[in-house]
């Protein structure tokens, strides 16, 4: 069974990227200051390895240059491709509440992206039974 054909992309504004990868780094900051207290789940070591791939994707997607639309045109979005497992581990940090946005004004667009990558998992979330 090829797993690749699960993977899909999602089209990511330049706002949402960017809450994106401030939530994404907000939860990391909280996963290795609670190692300090005390050992990681197995949950939490698992989710490690596709949330650190996902942040690295969104960094470099952030930090390149974007898109300048036309005048009066609206932004183009950019794609951010996803494997099966970062949607799935994506999908189920969000269904937990483990993702925040780490600003106020970021709460919408990071509700937006993370419900996209949720209805993109549905499928997997049934095919894998997790």
């Amino acid at each position: 069974m090829n797993l690749r054909t699960w993977d899909h992309s999602i089209a990511l504004y330049q706002s949402e990227a960017q809450a994106l990868k401030a939530a994404l780094e907000a939860y990391h900051y909280r996963l290795a200051a609670g190692a300090e207290q005390r050992p990681l789940t197995l949950a939490q070591a698992l989710s490690i390895k596709p949330t650190t791939q996902v942040l690295a994707r969104v960094s470099r997607l952030v930090a390149s240059p974007w898109p300048r639309p036309a005048p009066g045109r609206p932004a183009r979005p950019r794609k951010l491709r996803l494997e099966f497992d970062e949607q799935l581990q994506l999908c189920a940090l969000y269904a937990a509440g483990q993702l925040r946005a780490s600003l106020p004004g970021q709460v919408l667009e990071l509700r937006d992206v993370l419900g996209r990558v949720h209805r993109q998992a549905q499928p997997l979330t049934a095919y894998f039974q997790l």
